[in-house]
């Protein structure tokens, strides 16, 4: 039953995320410059989100949607200014674009429940499950180091960006 449970949520957070992806996107078209950097995060936070709702790719789906929600919200919390060329670490395209997308109240939840999926995986109802389909370990924790690593970095652009 609990895993039936987990399929839930995990369907249920892969929905939002697809629908946060379609909310994004008419906010993304009106970003100038770099308007391709926010639309490469939407599209990867909408291909994660059908990726948990169908079941399949084991941590990929979630890990994405957590990292790219994590990543916004990082972002768009920076004055601002902070991301362009006058930076003090330089210019980020990426992260520029990113920073005017839509912050929602719900992106860090979304985030948090999409990192636990990743972490406990597909289960039983999943198309994982059904073909029999699991990453070796050794890939889970690439994954996940590549994930938190990407956090972090941003992070801490952020900070030393801001400094004066």
């Amino acid at each position: 039953m609990s895993e039936l449970a987990l399929a839930i949520v995990r369907v249920t957070v892969g929905a939002m995320s697809m629908i946060d992806a379609a909310l994004s996107l008419d906010r993304a078209m009106v970003i100038r410059p770099h308007r391709n950097w926010a639309l490469a995060a939407i599209v990867c936070e909408a291909i994660a989100g059908l990726l948990m709702v169908v079941g399949i790719g084991g941590p990929i789906g979630p890990g994405i949607v957590a990292e790219v929600l994590v990543v916004v919200a990082i972002v768009s919390s920076a004055p601002i200014g902070l991301w362009e060329a006058s930076g003090r670490l330089g210019y980020f395209p990426a992260l520029r674009a990113m920073s005017q997308l839509p912050r929602r109240w719900i992106s860090i939840p979304v985030a948090v429940a999409a990192a636990i999926l990743a972490i406990v995986g597909n289960l039983e109802w999943s198309v994982d499950h059904a073909l029999g389909l699991r990453l070796p370990g050794s890939v889970q924790v690439a994954w996940f180091a590549f994930l938190i690593l990407s956090v972090l970095a941003v992070a801490i652009v952020r900070v030393l960006q801001s400094r004066t």
